[in-house]
């Protein structure tokens, strides 16, 4: 028989009026990808780039290096700067303490009305490290060439789970923006009122009934 086993107390209270929502099926076009890049002054036309047409979405590459992708299936959207999006001078080394860190990527995503303050939460702070080292481990040297900082989406008083409610804001060496990425499934409407949530205990039970006549721990 299987065993179920949870690793610590659940005493989480819910904010009350939580809603259902209907999300808004994803509609990628070049005319979204220009609505989308004038907020960071991309012209996004043939003019001044290309469009590159694909089986994940869309993507505008400009002359000046920045690139923005819009994914089909999510509704997801990348903004990076080709030549120094996660990139090596082979030199620079950043140091950045958290706090400053989240304040830049902060105000990126509010300057450029990507999210309101009240719709973050901020997640976690992340560097990028390089190292070198000779053959038998002479002259080693490792550097921080850039950070990301990663934001959680807020609805109804409580934070996105999984991979479809994130804010990552990209920084160089030199706290210089390189990138965005932002995954926020547009919401078209209030489908119902939550009635309420399920107590763990009970929703741990359904689990054990489901696999008692299983093998294993988990």
């Amino acid at each position: 028989m299987a065993e179920l086993f949870s690793q610590k107390k659940y005493e989480f209270e819910p904010p009350g009026g939580l809603k259902i929502y209907r999300l808004r099926s994803p509609s990628v076009s070049e005319e979204g990808v220009q609505r989308l890049g004038g907020r960071f002054d991309l012209e996004a036309s043939v003019d001044a780039g290309a469009f590159i047409h694909d089986a994940r979405g869309i993507a505008y590459v400009a002359g000046s290096s920045w690139g923005l992708r819009l994914f089909s299936r999510s509704g997801g959207w990348q903004y990076r700067h080709a030549a120094r999006w996660q990139a090596d001078d082979g030199d620079s080394h950043l140091s950045i303490a958290d706090d400053d860190a989240v304040r830049l990527a902060r105000n990126a995503v509010t300057d450029y009305q990507i999210a309101t303050e009240s719709e973050l939460e901020l997640s976690r702070v992340q560097r990028l490290n390089v190292a070198h080292a000779r053959q038998g481990g002479a002259d080693h040297n490792e550097r921080v060439i850039g950070a990301r900082v990663v934001f959680r989406r807020i609805t109804d008083g409580l934070p996105s789970q999984g991979p479809g409610g994130k804010t990552i804001v990209y920084l160089g060496h030199d706290r210089q923006l390189t990138g965005i990425d932002h995954l926020w499934r547009q919401i078209e409407d209030v489908h119902e009122p939550a009635a309420g949530l399920r107590p763990v205990d009970e929703a741990l039970e359904e689990v054990r009934d489901r696999y008692k006549t299983s093998s294993g721990r988990s």
